[in-house]
């Protein structure tokens, strides 16, 4: 019967959707290695997306955190208010500093989270990462995906935080030499800025932009005068299969600059364009001989 051919390819349709938005927790990251990281006690190295620890100091890495408990690192996803946590989700180890989405900055909207980064799985590096020179970050996948970077908007700035924090893109010393610069790595890699017009200018010649509340509170950010985050980033990207990629170094100078932060998506998989391309062909046909 008709209705039932019809039937038949809608439920395809809602396979291949539940396929694609429904992933499984941490099925790509492997694992996330520290070279050149920090120690002591009570240190937490770089967690990721399904990986759970235990916290070791109050209110950190949610300002409801207690010692002694679990925390699971959850996919990026920006949900409910944060005096629920886990609703928002934190971006470091070692802070109580959460991935906001969009908000009012010093009377500058910024739109919300992008939505090609909603429900990637991330890594939650410590914020006391950001000024290691040698650091290397050896991320291991599973499967081919796109890699995010959100790099702090004050990077190669004069002028970092507060009513000066700077509305352009980060800036990046245009060469890597003995001593470490401002993320020069990201340019000679092959990053590049992503430009969907997601932004405070919705200008698509200038990278997307994330937020950042760098005190998980729900009105106000640790600086009211900023209406609901603190800091804003901008987005780079880079396609690599699976294997094992390296990430350095995230800041000459220390300063109030944040550690960046990395989100990774899955490539669409054989298996799934398959289907779609099966049901596209499906559709056609049956519209040919109506």
């Amino acid at each position: 019967m008709k209705w039932m051919n019809w039937f038949s390819i809608c439920l395809a349709l809602l396979a291949l959707c539940a396929v694609s938005a429904t992933p499984v927790l941490a099925t790509n990251i492997q694992s996330v290695v520290e070279v050149n990281g920090d120690s002591g006690t009570g240190y937490i190295p770089t967690q990721w997306t399904g990986q759970t620890f235990t916290v070791t100091t109050a209110g950190k890495p949610y300002t409801a955190s207690a010692v002694g408990d679990p925390v699971t690192v959850p996919y990026f996803v920006v949900s409910g208010t944060p005096t629920s946590p886990p609703v928002k989700p934190s971006a470091y180890t070692d802070r109580n500093h959460s991935w906001a989405s969009g908000g009012n900055f010093f009377g500058i909207n910024y739109p919300a989270m992008p939505s090609y980064l909603v429900g990637g799985e991330y890594i939650m590096p410590p914020q006391g990462l950001r000024d290691n020179l040698t650091l290397r970050l050896d991320v291991t996948i599973a499967s081919p995906a796109t890699v995010y970077l959100l790099i702090d908007n004050r990077l190669g700035e004069a002028v970092q935080g507060g009513n000066g924090f700077p509305l352009d893109p980060p800036t990046f010393d245009a060469d890597f030499d003995t001593v470490p610069d401002h993320m020069a790595w990201v340019i000679n890699d092959g990053w590049l800025p992503v430009k969907n017009g997601i932004n405070h200018l919705a200008d698509v010649t200038i990278p997307d932009e994330v937020t950042m509340d760098e005190s998980q509170d729900a009105a106000t950010s640790g600086n009211p005068a900023n209406g609901n985050f603190d800091s804003v980033f901008s987005v780079y990207s880079k396609r690599f299969p699976a294997g094992t990629f390296s990430l350095y170094q995230a800041n000459k100078d220390a300063g109030n600059l944040n550690m960046y932060g990395v989100v990774i998506t899955p490539e669409p998989t054989t298996a799934m364009l398959l289907l779609l391309s099966a049901t596209v062909g499906s559709l056609t046909v049956r519209r040919k001989r109506q």
